[in-house]
């Protein structure tokens, strides 16, 4: 990591979680739905939502950010809560 410091150069990633990238599979309202229930904050991102996070870790306003995950998944990495109850997370709002 030295090395990379001295060159100034961050190591970041992103997580964009289900973005609609035109697969047909984005087209099929069950698929849809399914994927917005592993969500915390529902729907499925537009691309144009994870391009603005890349967009930030690219500016120079991030230019202390290093060593980070920007999670732009809108809660999909929390995990689901459905199943048999039928309790999502975002029927826990």
């Amino acid at each position: 990591m030295e090395a990379l410091a001295a060159c100034e150069t961050r190591v970041n990633t992103v997580v964009p979680g289900f973005t609609d990238n035109g697969h047909p599979l984005f087209s099929d309202p069950g698929a849809r739905e399914h994927m917005s229930d592993h969500t915390a904050l529902g729907g499925v991102a537009e691309p144009a939502v994870v391009a603005e996070g890349l967009a930030f870790l690219l500016s120079d306003r991030s230019r202390r950010t290093t060593g980070s995950i920007l999670d732009v998944s809108g809660g999909s990495r929390l995990g689901y809560r459905g199943g048999a109850s039928g309790v999502s997370l975002r029927s826990l709002r």
